[in-house]
């Protein structure tokens, strides 16, 4: 691999000759370095700028003069623009002018990730891998030299302004380049995959999707979440001093007069087993009592000093307050909150969600609900929420063609009934059961799952009964997922109903460990793969019409898609809406029937009350 050939750019006078020697290249590598990572109220530094031969790391504010050359190329549908983590730059590439939309743009972390999804990501991974090329630069690298030169006392308090001007420009020269260089390999892997359609017609429009939905935001009742943290604070401060109370140890030798810390493992466990002398239901892989969350569930039925509910109910606190209610008013901005999706989240292809999470809101329950109310729709509009029905066991149902689900959802039954009647066990047995046949759970995993939902715990007897009744009952399900795993070891990976390929190696490993492994995520795989391609399809569809009717999509959770839209609007946009995701039943082929409920509401929690 030759040596980067870059230039740094700081003066308006060098911006013609950048032109020149820049040609007519049809592979532009772009990369922005900023004040941080937030797309909303961080600002541009510089960007850089690649083609094959050459590199630039261009300054603002001459960066402003060289964007009318800029957009022109980008908007020729013959210039590839090139990125790593493309989404990103596109946030910042709209802040110096909102008209420009490449109109071919290639991000190779995602073509990374079709090739094969189980490598790492980062940039500089996939570059080592792909070009040989070792020990390059990081962001934190150049934090790191910046803290010590300059004699920082905390990396975050160094910014790129502080950073050296070449150092900075070449790390940011670097990075477009780089992805220039391992296109071209890229492409290639894509088409002996057998993905390169999927990448330009699916996964590339699908970035701007996103990049909308990350700058429509959520919409916070500040008033109503100050509330509710000052509710939940006082009685987490509650909670604590009665714990403190409750374990405190007398005497001169005590070593907690002042109680023991709720939050550290070895003081829970030294005060429920070997104060208290309750039983140890379960040990962490080091062999020392564990204080997880079903083994305190356990706990509490036969504390009688009442310090495992205590602790349960000032855990549950704790999560919401650090986890959510904070970080959303610390994330709050203009009135929002702004999220990442990230599009590689998941080797199954299904999206994830960070700073902060909104996919893991508590969706059951009065403190989940409390949450979900302090986000929704501003003034003059509503929260639209639409949520595919039980997509995962359609999706088995027509993968396996179960006769009996199939007859089930037909006719607009209930799944979790059928399996109960079949089985001869109660709903609520039917449903962990259905659930512990696509997570590949078995009969002791399936026990906890049932237990952590607060029912009794079932004996191993009665758990594996019901595992050979479940199989019984659905004999295609157990020939369908032999198959699957047949297919899978020849193949060494499994295909989702895009045809997205899922790499499973060990599924022929001689590890009875890691081929266990491979095997339960085989099924899982295609049906949760083929619910985020079912949903991804229906994204893409509802995109082009949301200007029509001035509503804006800002959330995909799983299986479900939240939207904001005007009142007037809002019940013709929903029909609208709920038609493009059922119509993936005709799209994609489907033998049963699709369901999206659409449910309106002022507040998130109000669409999860209806």
């Amino acid at each position: 691999m030759d040596e980067l050939n870059w230039e740094l750019v700081t003066e308006p006078s060098q911006i013609p000759k950048v032109m020149e020697d820049f040609g007519r290249h049809q592979l532009l590598g772009f990369d922005f370095e900023t004040t941080g990572l937030h797309y909303m109220k961080d600002q541009v530094h510089g960007m850089g700028l690649a083609n094959p031969d050459r590199a630039w790391y261009i300054t603002m504010p001459v960066l402003n003069q060289l964007m009318p050359w800029l957009k022109d190329r980008m908007h020729d549908p013959r210039v590839q623009s090139i990125g790593h983590n493309v989404k990103f730059d596109l946030h910042f590439l709209k802040k110096l002018d909102p008209t420009i939309k490449p109109a071919n743009i290639v991000d190779t972390m995602v073509a990374q990730w079709l090739v094969d999804e189980n490598e790492r990501l980062g940039l500089k991974h996939v570059a080592e891998a792909r070009l040989g090329m070792e020990g390059l630069l990081t962001f934190k690298d150049l934090q790191r030299i910046t803290k010590a030169d300059k004699g920082f006392k905390r990396m975050d308090e160094v910014t790129v302004y502080d950073m050296d001007l070449d150092l900075l420009g070449k790390y940011g020269a670097m990075d477009p380049w780089l992805g220039v260089q391992m296109w071209p390999e890229l492409y290639w892997d894509l088409v002996q995959e057998s993905q390169e359609q999927h990448f330009f017609d699916t996964e590339m429009p699908f970035i701007f999707v996103l990049q909308r939905m990350e700058e429509t935001g959520f919409y916070v009742y500040t008033d109503k979440l100050l509330e509710l943290r000052y509710e939940w604070e006082k009685r987490h401060t509650e909670l604590f001093e009665q714990w403190c109370d409750l374990t405190k140890t007398k005497g001169e030798d005590s070593k907690y007069p002042n109680g023991r810390n709720p939050n550290s493992n070895p003081q829970l466990a030294e005060w429920f087993y070997d104060i208290l002398d309750l039983p140890i239901s379960f040990r962490t892989e080091g062999g020392a009592p564990s204080t997880k969350a079903l083994a305190i569930m356990r706990l509490s039925y036969v504390d009688e000093s009442g310090s495992a509910n205590l602790i349960k109910e000032y855990r549950k606190l704790d999560k919401l307050l650090s986890t959510y209610v904070n970080p959303f008013l610390e994330k709050t901005y203009n009135g929002y909150i702004y999220g990442s999706y990230n599009h590689t989240g998941a080797v199954t292809g299904r999206l994830s969600s960070s700073d902060p999470n909104l996919q893991n809101i508590p969706a059951h329950g009065e403190t989940g609900s409390q949450v979900r109310r302090v986000i929704g729709a501003p003034p003059g509009s509503l929260f639209l929420m639409i949520d595919y029905s039980q997509i995962e066991l359609r999706l088995a149902a027509h993968y396996a063609q179960v006769q009996a689900l199939m007859e089930t959802f037909a006719q607009g039954g209930d799944p979790h009934q059928t399996t109960a009647d079949l089985v001869g066990v109660v709903r609520y047995i039917a449903k962990n059961l259905n659930f512990a046949w696509f997570y590949g759970a078995g009969p002791r995993k399936f026990c906890d799952m049932v237990e952590e939902k607060g029912y009794p715990r079932p004996s191993m007897t009665d758990a594996k009964r019901w595992f050979w009744q479940f199989g019984e009952a659905y004999p295609e399900l157990m020939d369908w997922k032999f198959a699957v795993l047949r297919a899978g070891k020849r193949l060494g990976h499994v295909r989702t109903i895009t045809k997205r390929r899922r790499h499973l190696p060990e599924l022929s490993s001689f590890s009875e460990r890691d081929r266990g492994r491979a095997e339960r995520q085989a099924v899982n795989s295609i049906i949760q793969g083929s619910a985020g391609d079912l949903i991804k399809w229906a994204m893409l569809q509802i995109d082009p019409i949301l200007e029509d009717y001035d509503a804006r999509m800002n959330s995909q959770t799983h299986d479900e898609l939240g939207f904001i839209v005007p009142n007037d609007a809002a019940d013709e946009f929903a029909l609208i809406a709920q038609q493009k995701m059922v119509a993936v039943e005709e799209v994609f082929d489907l033998s049963v029937p699709i369901l999206a409920e659409p449910i309106l509401g002022q507040t998130w929690g109000d669409t999860k009350e209806s």
